[in-house]
């Protein structure tokens, strides 16, 4: 790549985005002292660097040294080099600094992020990285950050929410998800069709049918509710009544699923077979089949 570099160097006009190729290439590779000096190199031909420049900076600011001072003095140095900081940059900074910093230093990245470009933060910013936690099945580790989030003035959107919820079904905390759920819907969020999805999961999954769940018209309420239904959502519900064997609602759920245009697949209705057959009702699996 560098080779390259000094061949358009040598023939054209050299612009940030070459650099950045550069830049990104010498951070991936951990080469952070030909990194800083090519920067240098930059800032110093007046190739006024952009603000893909100022992502690429940081990134590496937090791979060398992820600790907020080292942050906030690698935004300090491109500010003063001219380098407009990015809404991405400065959400990738906020989030280290709810990780590695006080709840003061979060708040102030917040305000200048504010200042500087008159958007709050965003939690979509958040999304990848928490996503990362909760694969690694770290259900605590993204509640922590989510809570650190509200605490700075941040609204999680349904779709940071349901990160968490996906971490807890996979550490199988079926009712903890079913009282996260609860508390999101009293913040007045619109849930989408993958909450429902995976609060329905966990009502299946955990034992005995609390406040009546499996006897709910959920149908009638995501109508109500304008949730836009999917293939999960309705295998989701299916297998929850089936689970508790409410199996006409289970049956009318299939109906309204295959009358909508959905094809269901042999796993959609297995959970109703298997309560007929637990039932011993021959009629029944006729029926579905």
């Amino acid at each position: 790549a560098s080779k390259v570099f000094s061949e358009i160097r040598s023939r054209w006009v050299v612009k940030p985005v070459h650099y950045n190729v550069l830049l990104a290439g010498l951070r991936s590779a951990g080469r952070f002292k030909e990194f800083d000096s090519l920067l240098q190199q930059m800032l110093e031909e007046k190739t006024f660097p952009d603000q893909q420049t100022s992502l690429t900076v940081m990134q590496a600011a937090v791979e060398k040294d992820p600790s907020f001072k080292n942050l906030k003095r690698t935004y300090d140095n491109l500010t003063e080099a001219g380098v407009g900081c990015s809404v991405r940059t400065m959400n990738l900074m906020l989030f280290y600094a709810l990780r590695t910093g006080e709840d003061g230093d979060a708040a102030w990245v917040a305000r200048e992020l504010r200042r500087v470009h008159d958007e709050p933060p965003e939690t979509c910013a958040f999304n990848s990285l928490l996503t990362r936690y909760a694969r690694r099945g770290s259900v605590e580790a993204v509640e922590g950050m989510i809570s650190s989030l509200e605490r700075i003035g941040v609204v999680p959107t349904p779709a940071t929410w349901n990160i968490l919820l996906t971490a807890m079904l996979a550490a199988k905390r079926y009712h903890d998800l079913v009282e996260v759920f609860l508390s999101i819907q009293k913040k007045d969020l619109a849930m989408n069709s993958i909450s429902y999805t995976l609060f329905f999961h966990a009502l299946g999954r955990g034992e005995g049918n609390h406040r009546g769940w499996s006897t709910r018209p959920w149908l009638e309420i995501l109508r109500q509710k304008h949730v836009v239904m999917s293939f999960e959502l309705y295998t989701s519900l299916i297998g929850l009544y089936a689970k508790k064997e409410n199996l006409p609602a289970a049956e009318d759920v299939l109906e309204t699923m295959i009358n909508n245009g959905f094809i269901p697949r042999i796993s959609t209705f297995t959970p109703m077979l298997r309560a007929y057959s637990r039932k011993q009702d021959s009629a029944g699996i006729e029926r579905i089949l």
